[in-house]
This record gives structure tokens, C-alpha cells and sequence, in this order.
């Protein structure tokens, strides 16, 4: 990260075009550090401001200066496709391939592997809108490989995920159509997300049944409900500071109240993004936490991209939207998914600033 900061410094002018999305950085870095005050273990909110502020930032200016250097999009299309690769050779040794023992190490965890997972998906959709003659066919094996994969993991919220991606490209993409083609469209969407909802919500079930009795009996049985519903009691006991930034604030916070059905799992925090930066930030943080989101959002589907980069804008929407609603039942904004999110963020708002500079520069 350091030698990241060195590199930027020739490049620093090219960041005042992205300045209003640092300078929502920079409210959300002040109060998240302000909240040490009343938090009574600061020693969280020190490290968490480590990862999840300064590391954070700077992807997005590295992202966004690589953006601007870069002469070809293709070099992040092979990226991608190495990473994904080195997944899922990861993946296979977890599943017990012997001879890919070696890659085993590089296994990331159930919830953060499928968080990467939503990604790949998501750049799998824009690429289909690519007109380059073997973008679908290089799409088709990222989906289908995210697929295979996501099966392997057994992730519900990967497939809500899936879903979520796949509705909100339909829903940007169908803006040209006509009525007719929209409500086919739109029936025809209903139908696969319900199908993908229901199939994901039967996963790990421990009842033998028809489908749709299974994700029933799985929301049912959620322990995330009853969680939900501690954590929201205790988030209004303190709801416009919050009990202090940090990823293990709350776990300590609360030691002497939990419910006995509690486990280390449940604990660790409220398991839904809005709801963990309103216990940990208070309202004024959470406030700050979306605005500071949707000012990225918003500069990147604002802007405009080359003809051939078209699809880029598209991939921001639909990683944002991928990234939050497997955040409803978890909070994938402060694990290692947040650094690769902002340089992929950084570095679409980036190719959209080297767009509009090509022209001064002619």
C-alpha cells in the first residue's frame, strides 16, 4: 500500500476529478475516527480505520490512476480470467484433488470466496453486452464458472446475489424495448429470480421436501430473525452515535447480553450492512456511509465512456448491486471483498475520466 501511495504522487492532479467522492471519504474517515471517543474498545476503530478507510481509499486512487494509464481494457479482462482460474483450482483442492494440493492454501473462506463469486458474475453480464465477437462466448464461462462454483460453496446469498444482478441488467439494459417486450421481458424475469430465490433458499436444508416447503421452512428457521431483532433493540439504545467503528465493537459491546443461543458466529456482528453501520456509527454515520456510496455510484453512471466501454458503466451498477444485497444478510464492507470493490470502482471511473480527457488532449 505504501509503494501504491509513492506511485500516485506524479499522478495526484488527475485525482481532483474524482474529489467529491474523497471528500465523502474524508467525512466518513472523521467521524468513523470520532467515534473512538465513546467507543470502549478504540482499539478496534484504530485498526478498522487501517483497513477499512485508508486501504480502501487508496484502491480507489490506485484503481483510478491505473484506469487512466492503461491503453486497453483486455489487460483486466485476463485478469480477471487468471483469477478466476486461480479460484478455482483453489476450490478443487478444497474439494479433495489431491495433485492441486499446493493451491489449497489460497482457499479464501466460504463467505468472502462467494463474495468474489458475485463479482465474476457481475463482469459476466456486462461482458455479454460487449460487441466484441468472443465476449459472450468468454461470458458464458465466467457464469457459468461462478455458477459451478457458487453450487460447490453452498451460499444462499450468492444466488439472491445472482439474482439481483440478473434483474437490475435486465431492468438497465430494456430501456429501447417496446411495451410488449418489456412485460414478456419483465414476466419472464419474475419467473427465473423466483426460480433462483427458491433454489437457493432450499440449500443445506433439513427438512426432505418439495422446494418451495424447503425455502419456507429455511427462512422459518433463520436465526438471523431473532438476531435482527436483538440488534435493532440495541441499536436504539444509543441510535444517532452508535457504540463506536470496528469490527469487533459490537461482539464486546454486547458480551453480557446476548442470548444463550448466541454463537461466535452470531456475535461477531448484525450480519446486514445497514444495520452493523447503524449499532457501530449511529445514524450519522449511516448517513455518511450512503452518501459516500452513492456519490461513486452516481459519478460512474453519470459519466461518459467510449463507445467500446460502454459496457463498463453497466458493471459498476451491477457490482453495487451485487455487493449490497449479499450484504443484507452479512457485511462484506469491511472484509478483504471491500479493497477489491474500490478498485474496481476506482478504476471504472477512471477509464470514464480518461474518456473525457481525450479530447483536451488532441
Amino acid at each position: 500500500m505504501a509503494l501504491s501511495l509513492l506511485a500516485l504522487i506524479p499522478d495526484y492532479r488527475n485525482l481532483y476529478s474524482i474529489r467529491y467522492i474523497l471528500g465523502a471519504w474524508a467525512l466518513f474517515a472523521m467521524w468513523y475516527l470520532l467515534s473512538s471517543l465513546w467507543n470502549l474498545f478504540p482499539e478496534y476503530t484504530y485498526s478498522g480505520l487501517r483497513k477499512e478507510v485508508l486501504y480502501s481509499v487508496i484502491c480507489l486512487m490506485v484503481g483510478f490512476t491505473a484506469a487512466l494509464h492503461l491503453k486497453k481494457v483486455n489487460t483486466v479482462l485476463c485478469a480477471v480470467l487468471v483469477s478466476l482460474t486461480l479460484l478455482s483450482l483453489a476450490t478443487l483442492a478444497r474439494g479433495g484433488v489431491s495433485w492441486l494440493s499446493f493451491v489449497e492454501k489460497y482457499y479464501p473462506s466460504v463467505g468472502d470466496g462467494s463474495t468474489s463469486l458475485v463479482f465474476f458474475f457481475s463482469f459476466a453480464m456486462a461482458l455479454f453486452f460487449s460487441k466484441k465477437s468472443y465476449s459472450a462466448i468468454i461470458a458464458m464461462f465466467i457464469a457459468l464458472t461462478s455458477l459451478a462454483l457458487a453450487i460447490f460453496y453452498e451460499n444462499r446469498m450468492c444466488f439472491v446475489s445472482f439474482a439481483s444482478v440478473i434483474a437490475a441488467c435486465f431492468l438497465y439494459t430494456s430501456k429501447g424495448l417496446s411495451t410488449k417486450l418489456k412485460t414478456v421481458g419483465l414476466f419472464t424475469l419474475l419467473v427465473i429470480v423466483l426460480a433462483i430465490v427458491t433454489f437457493s433458499l432450499s440449500l443445506k436444508s433439513t427438512t426432505e421436501s418439495d422446494y418451495i416447503a424447503n425455502a419456507v421452512s429455511t427462512v422459518k428457521q433463520d436465526v438471523r430473525l431473532s438476531m435482527w431483532d436483538f440488534y435493532f433493540d440495541k441499536g436504539m439504545e444509543k441510535p444517532i452515535a452508535g457504540y463506536g467503528s470496528g469490527y469487533h465493537t459490537l461482539r464486546d459491546s454486547f458480551s453480557d447480553d446476548f442470548p444463550e443461543t448466541f454463537n461466535h458466529l452470531t456475535k461477531d456482528h448484525a450480519h446486514n450492512v445497514f444495520l452493523n453501520k447503524w449499532l457501530q456509527m449511529g445514524l450519522v454515520g449511516l448517513i455518511l456511509f450512503l452518501t459516500l456510496y452513492s456519490s461513486a455510484l452516481h459519478k460512474g453512471i453519470t459519466a461518459e465512456f467510449a463507445e467500446r466501454e460502454k459496457p463498463l458503466k453497466l458493471l459498476l451498477l451491477l457490482v453495487f448491486v451485487g455487493f449490497f444485497s449479499k450484504s443484507i444478510t452479512d457485511d462484506f464492507f469491511i472484509r478483504n471483498n471491500l479493497l477489491l470493490f474500490w478498485l474496481v470502482t476506482g478504476f471504472i471511473i477512471g477509464r470514464a475520466s480518461a474518456t473525457a480527457a481525450k479530447p483536451a488532449l488532441a
